[in-house]
């Protein structure tokens, strides 16, 4: 009987080991069942979409020098309790970043022949609070980066590099991430070019940068000598800037470098010419533009990388200076200055002769056009040949817009008014030039400051508009800014 009883409990106690053993399995089975996985695809240069990968395989090729063009990512194998998405955005060249995409759609380009350059990933909804998704890129020129995780960048911006691979990872909350997480993306902030110039009777002014005057204008004083150097350089880029200068008796003196004087100082001796080149790899990533202010011409077109800018032969001095660095592939502030040069050379021969006519400067007129007009691109200019923005109507034709003007007090406020609306710019010119000689009704010279037997030329003309034509008070200073940056006094 006790044996009995005794064979009883083992069998019980065998039944609930092994109850307990089968429900492990079960629970471990189950638990297999729906631990989530991150899926991908990338479409790669010459050989398009490839097949699905997953958590942490390669997508994409190394050692072969092929782009990433466009991805999908997916999620497989959720449940109730990870539900949601992952989400994705790429770097796209000559686009930028793109919208965001999610669970399977794509993101970059087909058949654009576009490289991915960088990619953010993030996970939404329980996945989001149960998991980390991290992920890695092989980028052109740097190969593996290292890990970014939950919407952070991987890749390279700026420096037009290709993504090559990548490989993402889920990693459940608070565990390790799959390696190191410094340096997942690279991003090339623009250099800066600094200049300044040491002026006669001023001697060295302050540093400028990309593109702003250094030297003077309209003061006839002579460049003796100038500096540039590159700053805000990206730790990933070398490089640095040479230069020299043509300076009177002497020609092309020594090439200098980075922040080195190119030029000379007490010894009065005038800048004629100027050269500028990058060096080191920065020179793949940008190009460098300058162009000078030299005498008798005002500003010449502008130059690049080693090309002269300035005379040679001609003894004439140089003024003042304007340099910046352009991106490669960009447009080069010579395409505006050459928009900004044909507007001025379309004005100028209806503004000479209707000038003529009235005893004015044509170098005013011009200088009233492109401030008053914006360089023939308002609207007013564009729908009404009205280059001046003179109120009132011409042969009973005028447009009503709206204009800004100074208060009394001194204060911007927008008005409703009819301006003249002409038939062709030669009429607006001519009506401006019988403006400044006639006046008003109420005050025939008002504008006699601008006549050439009161005024020595159109620069000192400009005053005479002050305070009558315009109530902007630096309206004066405005002109005389173009006059003296597009030596306009050359059409008087």
């Amino acid at each position: 009987m006790v044996n009995n009883r005794i064979k009883q409990l083992l069998f019980v106690v065998a039944g609930v080991l092994l109850g307990t053993t089968l429900g492990m399995v079960g629970s471990q089975q189950t638990f297999a069942a729906t631990t989530p996985s991150v899926q991908y695809r990338t479409h790669v240069q010459d050989i398009g979409w490839q097949g699905f990968v997953a958590d942490g395989a390669t997508a994409g090729t190394t050692g072969q020098g092929k782009r990433l063009e466009a991805i999908n990512i997916k999620l497989a194998n959720q449940d109730a309790s990870n539900s949601g998405s992952i989400q994705y955005q790429t770097h796209v060249q000559n686009i930028g970043w793109q919208g965001w995409t999610q669970d399977g759609g794509l993101s970059g380009t087909q058949g654009q022949g576009l490289r991915l350059e960088a990619i953010r990933i993030k996970l939404t909804g329980n996945m989001a609070n149960l998991y980390d998704v991290y992920y890695r890129v092989h980028a052109e020129n740097f190969g593996w980066l290292n890990w970014a995780s939950n919407g952070t960048d991987a890749g390279t911006m700026g420096f037009g590099y290709r993504l090559e691979a990548i490989q993402i990872k889920l990693v459940p909350k608070g565990q390790a991430a799959p390696g190191l997480t410094v340096n997942s993306s690279y991003t090339m902030a623009p250099p800066t070019i600094n200049y300044q110039t040491h002026v006669q009777n001023i001697g060295w002014q302050n540093w400028v940068a990309d593109g702003t005057l250094a030297g003077t204008t309209g003061q006839s004083l002579r460049v003796e000598a100038y500096q540039a150097k590159l700053t805000n350089m990206p730790p990933t880029v070398g490089g640095g800037v040479i230069y020299r200068a043509y300076v009177q008796n002497i020609g092309w003196d020594s090439i200098v470098s980075n922040g080195s004087q190119a030029g000379k100082t007490g010894r009065g001796l005038r800048v004629e010419a100027m050269a500028l080149e990058l060096t080191g790899s920065i020179k793949n990533y940008y190009d460098v533009y300058y162009r000078t202010f030299v005498q008798n011409i005002g500003w010449v077109s502008w130059a690049k990388n080693g090309q002269t800018a300035g005379t040679m032969g001609q003894g004439l001095r140089v003024e003042a200076m304007q340099i910046q660095l352009v991106k490669k592939g960009n447009a080069g502030p010579a395409n505006a200055q050459n928009a900004q040069t044909d507007f001025i050379n379309k004005i100028a021969p209806a503004s000479q002769r209707a000038s003529a006519g009235y005893g004015t400067y044509p170098s005013l007129q011009i200088a009233q056009a492109i401030l008053e007009s914006g360089w023939g691109k308002s609207t007013l200019a564009v729908q009404a040949n009205n280059y001046f923005g003179i109120k009132g109507t011409y042969n009973g034709q005028y447009v009503n817009m709206q204009t800004q003007e100074y208060n009394e007090k001194g204060e911007l406020i927008t008005v409703n008014a009819a301006f003249k609306k002409y038939p062709s710019a030669a009429e607006s010119m001519q009506d401006n030039s019988s403006l400044l000689r006639n006046g008003v009704s109420w005050n025939h010279s008002i504008y006699s400051g601008t006549w050439r037997e009161k005024a020595a030329n159109g620069r000192a003309a400009a005053t005479g508009l002050i305070p009558s034509y315009a109530t902007d008070p630096n309206y004066a200073v405005k002109l005389q800014n173009l006059i003296d940056q597009y030596n306009l006094m050359q059409f008087d």
